[in-house]
């Protein structure tokens, strides 16, 4: 299909798979982290803002459009908010979906099993946070922070 002739509204639906009761999926382009992405001009933007924009209009400069359903690939213009960069990580935070330990992803050092021998060994006295960041290839100011339950506090 030809669609060269349609609007740009019209190409951005037929990349909308509607599900009635449910979210509508983005079925374009996608980034790795499942959030859609549409041409427009001569650069992307979210497929999301543009759902939102095309349903209420111009989001204000600096808004972040934010899922009430936490489905990234989500376009349904009743399923979308503005907020700011704030309230994303607050909405994250309050839902339980924020990265943390080893949700944090490659760059991770650390484990589950790490953190409760680094406590166990600081708490026992059998290692300053010295050796112990050296032991495990972080700063001595992470052990500490380890320790006092500052980082890592979702483990007991």
């Amino acid at each position: 299909m030809d669609t060269r002739s349609l609007s740009f509204v019209e190409r951005f639906l037929l990349k909308v798979k509607i599900v009635p009761e449910g979210c509508w999926l983005w079925q374009g382009y996608r980034q790795s982290d499942g959030y859609g992405r549409v041409k427009k001009g001569v650069g992307h933007v979210s497929a999301a803002r543009v759902s939102y924009e095309m349903a209420h209009g111009p989001a204000p400069e600096g808004m972040w459009i934010l899922h009430h359903c936490d489905n990234p690939p989500c376009v349904r213009p009743s399923h979308l908010f503005l907020g700011t960069r704030a309230d994303n990580t607050a909405d994250k935070m309050r839902k339980g979906r924020e990265a943390r330990g080893e949700r944090m992803g490659r760059r991770v050092k650390l484990n589950t099993e790490k953190v409760i021998a680094i406590r166990m060994q600081y708490e026992t006295g059998r290692a300053n946070l010295v050796h112990l960041g050296r032991l495990y290839g972080v700063h001595p100011v992470t052990i500490l922070r380890i320790c006092q339950r500052k980082l890592w506090k979702h483990i007991p």
